[in-house]
């Protein structure tokens, strides 16, 4: 209901003196769920009181701002059974602290109140006679629990209040031994008025009740707020010390409306009260205890008071005696409802009745209105576009649109260079407009997810954006197994239009799951609590079955495509293309996965939405800088360094001169015997070929160079290809026993492309002629070998030549299925 204190709301019958009390339990259910008005009457709860008059209580009246938001208001079915209190609270409850009431009489069922409550039908019934029900309190709370009893309410005291006796019984026609009869001047008249009784002092000659240990103190008395204006008009309560009970007597007068103060008499308490309860011509009220020596040996009796709530007592505080949201008891006296039942019998309407109750009493109902909670009203805690983390995400797309876009111009203009041709020139743009369209999606976070459509826009360009890069990858990687891991020598089309429609089809296929995605999970901005009084907003979905089923597709989808794309990305690892392409696949692929790894946990762990917002952009980002970087830039980079000046143009490269390739060393040639094979005869008792200070790079990198080798073939017994550095020779040298490839260049005779260890070299021989001769060798030699370490594509990695450009053919598909295979997994690099 928003408060305990409305949960106890008095409805006592005094049927007859001596005889019991009614005693009303107020029923509430331990947990609010969804409600069904089954067979209950609904009665409505017109609008008593105008949001302008209680906006000063902090529920209603007061308008949010254009950033600012309120709860959503709650929402409570009563059970009432015609009895006018409970449209009291009902009234209080909608027009005082806005929740939404809903009011059901079931009219003579008032068995099934227990059970309504323990289903939920309703929330509460706040007027439910005891009587003949102990077997469903039992039931209901007791032994299942069902339902939570708040307690009786009633009249028995539990602080005492005495008076002496003797005045009782000199006027037999005046009732005091009650606390209502304090609230009439003709019991009040015999009571000691105000400044009749001096209060203590302590011994430093300072109040006993002074201000500065009792917030509620002045000069040695209590002044409730009834009594402020006009002093002289109330009448006089005796305490012993302020520091027993403290502050519950002085608030308990507050809450009854009694026209008392409260003087504090100290030591001479005792002698006050004995002088008091030895005559009749007076009257005092006062505080104390049995069992004592006063109430045991003196002529008193007690007063009566409302009885104790724990509920209630426990909402009390000393420190805030006289605050409006302090109370010991909340209760409808006697002539409240006498009121009530006196004008319903006239109007005949209880929600009437109730309105001009509250309109009469507000000084008593304000009391039980509680302070609205720190969180009521929330502030929007949104990021603007000054701070620093938006600017910092906003410059780093702005840097990304500026590096994707060149790339589409360029790898059209240099799609005939063999380093561009080689490496799918078609696959880098869609990679490249993949990396623009995940950008693009991350540039939307910082747009606020209130703008219509946003929060579905940010996912599908994300999702599209990763299809067509993880598709691209996926076709260019398997293009690459299927041609170098092809054990059974199948012919497959590996044309760039089928694989194209390969892509295609995964983007298909993810446009038709968001579109589901996007009816059924209902992507949509929720509020989400930043701290206490501040709120922003966040996307989010349905929580719903189809909701949550086909998000977990999409995502699934998604999974998959990266799984898939990794787990090819590692069997060709070490496949020896012509540019080392697949070792920089492999690296994309794997800083994607990297990416999610960090990205999908920090989107879904309450952690601070700046948190969120910086951590999930940046990996992204860097995932797509090592996309753009690894497969689109890098052979931009490669042609642009290497001097290429258009379409037709081949790289050029600049080899060390031939005449100091001729200069020879002495130490390799001195040892071997001359034959008609050239640099070739004996070495060491072995057949072997020399090439000695031959130039030497990789084929893919940016930063690649030239340097110089010897080179060592071994023919018999044991292949072996053995490459020393010249600058360095004491490091040792690389020896390779198996998947060792040659194949010519059409970009310089003079030079030949070796596969060794997964990775793709240029070298330079001495002329067009001898680099023939170094093909052939290699071929020859490392055949047997080759064809010893031939395994099925599930098995491992392997190497060969080649272009796998855009127009494979099947002529080609055909050569490279002649070609010796290899396992793709197993390495054979000795050294």
């Amino acid at each position: 209901m928003g408060s305990q204190k409305l949960r106890q709301l008095w409805s006592p019958w005094d049927r007859h003196e001596g005889l019991s009390t009614a005693i009303f339990l107020a029923i509430l259910i331990l947990s609010i769920s969804n409600v069904v008005h089954a067979l209950g009457v609904r009665r409505e709860t017109p609008q008593c009181l105008p949001p302008s008059s209680v906006a000063s209580l902090g529920w209603v009246g007061t308008a949010a701002g254009t950033s600012t938001i309120k709860q959503v208001p709650a929402y409570i079915v009563i059970e009432a059974d015609a009895w006018s209190s409970t449209y009291i609270a009902a009234t209080l409850l909608q027009d005082v602290m806005g929740v939404n009431v809903t009011v059901l009489e079931y009219d003579g069922d008032y068995s099934g109140t227990f059970s309504r409550v323990a289903s939920g039908r309703v929330h509460a019934n706040l007027e439910l006679w005891p009587n003949s029900k102990a077997a469903l309190y039992q039931q209901f709370i007791v032994q299942q629990g069902l339902v939570e009893d708040s307690g009786m309410i009633g009249y028995a005291a539990k602080i005492s209040w005495y008076i002496n006796t003797a005045i009782a019984n000199a006027y037999p026609t005046l009732i005091f031994d009650s606390w209502r009869s304090y609230t009439m001047n003709s019991v009040l008249q015999y009571l000691p008025a105000y400044g009749t009784t001096t209060p203590a002092r302590k011994a430093d000659g300072s109040w006993l009740c002074d201000s500065t240990t009792y917030s509620f103190c002045s000069n040695g008395m209590f002044v409730p707020p009834q009594c402020q204006a006009n002093p002289s008009g109330c009448r006089e309560y005796w305490h012993v010390d302020p520091s027993y009970n403290m502050g519950e007597n002085e608030q308990r007068i507050i809450t009854l409306g009694l026209k008392l103060v409260v003087v504090y008499l100290g030591a001479d308490f005792a002698s006050t009260v004995t002088r008091c309860a030895n005559q009749n011509s007076y009257l005092c009220i006062f505080y104390y205890w049995k069992p004592e020596i006063l109430p045991s040996t003196l002529s008193l009796s007690v007063v009566s008071l409302p009885e104790y709530n724990s509920t209630c007592f426990s909402q009390f505080s000393a420190s805030r005696v006289g605050a409006s949201s302090n109370e010991l008891q909340f209760s409808l006296k006697d002539h409240d409802i006498n009121f009530l039942l006196n004008d319903y019998a006239t109007t005949g309407v209880t929600e009437t009745t109730a309105c001009k109750w509250i309109a009469s009493n507000r000084n008593l109902w304000t009391a039980w209105i509680p302070a609205p909670p720190a969180n009521y009203i929330m502030t929007l805690d949104d990021m603007a576009s000054s701070e620093v983390l938006p600017i910092f995400v906003v410059v780093l797309c702005g840097l990304f649109f500026a590096a994707t876009l060149p790339t589409f111009h360029l790898l059209s203009r240099y799609a005939g260079i063999a380093t561009v041709k080689a490496q799918s020139p078609r696959f880098m743009q869609l990679i490249a407009l993949g990396v623009f369209v995940v950008t693009a999606s991350v540039a939307l976070e910082i747009a606020s997810p209130t703008i219509t459509g946003m929060c579905a826009v940010r996912i599908w360009l994300l999702a599209l954006g990763m299809c067509t890069i993880l598709g691209s990858i996926i076709v260019k990687t398997m293009r690459i197994y299927l041609i170098f891991g092809n054990r059974y020598q199948m012919q497959f089309n590996l044309k760039d239009s089928r694989l194209l429609g390969g892509v295609l089809a995964m983007a298909a296929v993810d446009l038709v799951l968001l579109g589901a995605w996007t009816g059924a999970a209902a992507p949509s901005p929720i509020i989400s609590t930043v701290s206490t009084t501040t709120y922003t907003y966040l996307c989010s979905t349905s929580s719903d079955t189809g909701g949550t089923a086909i998000t977990a597709i999409l995502a699934i989808f998604h999974a998959l495509q990266l799984l898939v794309a990794c787990w090819l990305s590692f069997k060709i690892r070490n496949v020896g293309t012509t540019y080392n392409e697949s070792k920089y696949i492999a690296l994309a692929a794997y800083n994607i996965l990297l990416a999610c790894i960090v990205v999908v946990p920090v989107a879904v762990l309450p952690i601070n939405f700046r948190a969120q917002f910086v951590i999930k952009c940046v990996c992204i980002l860097l995932a797509l800088g090592g996309v753009l970087g690894l497969l689109v830039w890098r052979p931009i980079l490669e042609v642009l360094l290497a001097g290429a000046d258009g379409a037709d143009a081949h790289p050029k490269f600049e080899p060390p001169s031939l005449a100091k390739l001729n200069r020879r060393a002495g130490s390799l040639r001195n040892d071997m015997a001359k034959s008609d094979k050239g640099e070739e005869g004996v070495l060491c008792g072995l057949e072997a070929r020399v090439g000695q200070r031959f130039a030497i790079k990789q084929m893919g990198g940016v930063f690649r160079k030239w340097t110089e080798v010897d080179v060592v073939l071994f023919h018999h017994p044991l292949p072996s290809l053995q490459l020393t550095p010249c600058s360095s020779p004491a490091k040792g040298s690389q020896a390779y026993t198996a998947k060792v490839y040659a194949s010519p260049t059409d970009s310089a005779p003079d030079c030949f492309i070796l596969r060794v260890g997964g990775s793709s070299y240029l070298v330079q021989a001495k002329d067009a002629t001898d680099a023939d001769r170094w093909i052939h060798d290699i071929e020859t030699t490392f055949k047997a070998v080759n064809a010893i370490t031939t395994g099925s594509a599930s098995h491992g990695s392997g190497a060969g030549s080649g272009s796998h450009s855009g127009n494979t053919t099947a002529a080609d598909q055909s050569v490279a299925n002649r070609r010796p295979q290899v396992t793709l997994r197993s390495g054979s690099m000795a050294g």
